[in-house]
């Protein structure tokens, strides 16, 4: 709730923040679905697959905050926690993710509790959907890294590469007013 709450009023708006509103929306769906639907599990590893990666995101946003990159201080802490970001992204949010949970919930679950499945399947069947489209947020996403990732490694400074993608939003912001 706090992610969702400073997004909406402390940090500033990014390129992508209609995106990360829908994303906060259906994540809190899905937490709070699963439980109503008796399926907890699914709503647990939701919220484990997403705050185990967004520990980095946000120490590599405070890092950034704070110019704690290479450039500035000698220490590349920004350019680390970006490459951890990156590594624990692919690793929870593209591999966990779609071949644990989205394939129980599609494959297993309907094998291994016949009774929730069949007292509740049509808001199970809104809950795959809900996963699939967090999965194609996180594929997205993770283009976007790597975008950042490939800017990196040319030679432009995390700063640099930071206050882009902030630019890229303050552009497209000014355009739709």
């Amino acid at each position: 709730y706090f992610n969702f709450f400073s997004l909406k009023f402390i940090e500033p708006i990014e390129s992508d923040h209609a995106l990360m509103l829908i994303h906060h929306v259906i994540t809190s769906t899905l937490l709070s679905g699963s439980w109503f639907l008796g399926a907890s599990r699914i709503g647990v590893m939701v919220f484990f697959i997403h705050a185990a990666s967004d520990c980095f995101i946000a120490s590599m946003k405070g890092a950034h905050y704070l110019n704690l990159d290479l450039e500035n201080v000698g220490i590349p802490v920004v350019e680390t926690l970006f490459a951890a970001n990156l590594t624990s992204w692919a690793y929870f949010r593209l591999y966990l993710y779609p071949f644990n949970i989205i394939h129980s919930c599609i494959f297993v679950m309907q094998a291994h509790f016949p009774a929730v499945s069949s007292s509740h399947e049509v808001g199970l069947k809104f809950m795959k959907v809900l996963l699939s489209a967090l999965l194609l947020m996180h594929v997205y996403w993770f283009y976007r890294l790597l975008v950042l990732a490939v800017k990196l490694i040319s030679g432009e400074s995390a700063s640099d590469v930071g206050q882009s993608e902030l630019d890229t939003a303050e552009l497209s912001q000014k355009k739709n007013e």
